[in-house]
């Protein structure tokens, strides 16, 4: 009978080990990378995207965001400064309440992300958030 078990075991542990590779590349495939479950910053939050612009300064750029940095442009950084630093600095807010706005509406948004629909996303929670 422990044979049957130990087998039962080393099923279990080969199904878990092929199931989280299959999560991972299904993530990696959608443009997410593996990282911290709860960002601290904005570079935690552009860790989990992979993003490369091969059209910059593209005509539709203004209609979408990116939770991804390419080279030196955060529009992470952008939106924070929109519409959550001067919440923060006023101590409405936290900073980790400003950095968790904005993960979750990366989280949330499926990509291309409207920046019409991301911002509007980021006042929703935040008017969560003070009111």
């Amino acid at each position: 009978m422990p044979k049957f078990f130990d087998l039962l075991w080393q099923d279990a542990m080969t199904f878990r080990y092929v199931a989280q590779a299959c999560i991972s590349r299904l993530t990696y495939s959608q443009g997410m990378k593996m990282s911290k479950s709860n960002p601290t910053s904005i570079a935690d939050i552009n860790a989990q995207y992979s993003y490369t612009d091969d059209f910059p300064g593209g005509k539709h750029d203004r209609d979408y965001v990116s939770c991804g940095q390419h080279g030196t442009y955060n529009e992470l950084d952008t939106a924070y400064e929109a519409e959550l630093a001067a919440h923060v600095k006023s101590k409405k807010i936290t900073e980790q309440d400003a950095i968790d706005i904005l993960d979750s509406t990366c989280k949330l948004l499926k990509n291309p992300r409207l920046r019409s629909d991301f911002y509007a996303n980021i006042k929703k929670e935040l008017k969560e958030l003070i009111d």
